[in-house]
């Protein structure tokens, strides 16, 4: 078997500190989409991995689920966070491909009709008039990202489920900590319950 197209670009797509960087990401974002828009990257600690960096083939590749799956690999994360999630056995919508994807996905549809968003309006109105107001306290400037943006779109979610407020902030907890595993600030530790 031959090596894998490698180029040194795409490990931008391994680097965290990359996205804040939107000059870098964009830079080698255009270098690979103009010379290896299919490129291996082998950046430890994650497990090597093929980068599609051009719209119209990811598309293609969205549209034939029977060959591309989205398990076990959906997200990014180290090797020990794709460990701890194999250990976990964890699944949600993102890790799930058709026809499974289609059967979970259509337990929670009907909470997305128009009748129901219309009834769940009052409360995002809600919510985000309280966001807006301290936005408006924190003064001239807030940390958004986390004082908006990491509450406001679970808080929606929450109150969908019908969750009574005071499990807003566990809710957070576990969703960082599913999500970001990898991330020292959010990572459980060696054992699967808390």
């Amino acid at each position: 078997m031959s090596t894998p197209p490698m180029d040194d670009a795409a490990n931008v797509l391994a680097d965290p500190k990359a996205y804040a960087d939107d000059a870098r990401l964009h830079a080698a974002l255009t270098h690979l989409r103009a010379n290896n828009p299919v490129v291996w990257v082998d950046n430890p600690p994650y497990r090597p991995f093929w980068a599609i960096t051009k719209h119209a083939d990811i598309m293609d590749i969205e549209r034939e689920n029977m060959l591309f799956t989205n398990w076990p690999r959906p997200v990014l994360t180290t090797e020990e966070g794709d460990e701890m999630q194999a250990v976990a056995g964890v699944r949600t919508l993102i890790h799930m491909d058709d026809p499974q994807h289609r059967v979970v996905r259509a337990i929670g549809s009907d909470w997305f009709r128009p009748k129901a968003m219309r009834a769940l309006k009052v409360r995002v109105d809600e919510l985000a008039k309280i966001y807006v107001d301290k936005m408006m306290a924190a003064g001239p400037e807030c940390d958004f990202v986390q004082e908006v943006a990491v509450n406001y779109p679970l808080y929606v979610i929450m109150s969908m489920l019908g969750l009574p407020e005071e499990d807003f902030p566990r809710m957070l907890k576990y969703t960082q900590e599913l999500f970001g595993n990898d991330d020292a600030e959010f990572h459980r530790g060696d054992g699967i319950a808390s």
